[in-house]
C-alpha cells in the first residue's frame, strides 16, 4: 500500500520480515517509513508471496532446514527493528 512519498535526499528506512511460512511457502514483509521531526511516517506497506521450487520438477518443494533457520518469523503487528 503506497501511503506517501519520499524526496530525493529523504532519510528511509526500510524494514522487512518473514510473517507467515507455510510447508514450500512464505510471505516476505516490507515497511518503508521516513523520518521527519522525530516522527517515523509511514511511506510503503507490502508483502510478497515466495513459493520454493524445485527447478527439475517444475513443482513446489519444501523450505530447506538452512532457510528457514536463517529466517525467524516475526509477529506482523511488531516489525523488526530497522538494522
Amino acid at each position: 500500500t503506497y501511503l506517501r512519498s519520499a524526496k530525493l535526499g529523504d532519510a528511509v528506512k526500510i524494514r522487512t520480515w518473514i510473517g507467515e511460512r507455510g510447508r514450500a511457502t512464505c510471505r516476505r514483509h516490507y515497511h518503508m517509513t521516513m523520518s521527519v521531526e522525530g516522527s517515523e511516517l509511514p511511506l510503503v506497506e507490502a508483502w510478497t508471496d515466495w513459493v520454493f521450487v524445485d527447478f527439475a520438477k517444475q513443482s513446489p518443494k519444501r523450505i530447506p532446514p538452512e532457510v528457514v533457520d536463517s529466517f525467524p518469523l516475526w509477529e506482523e503487528s511488531a516489525p523488526p527493528p530497522a538494522i
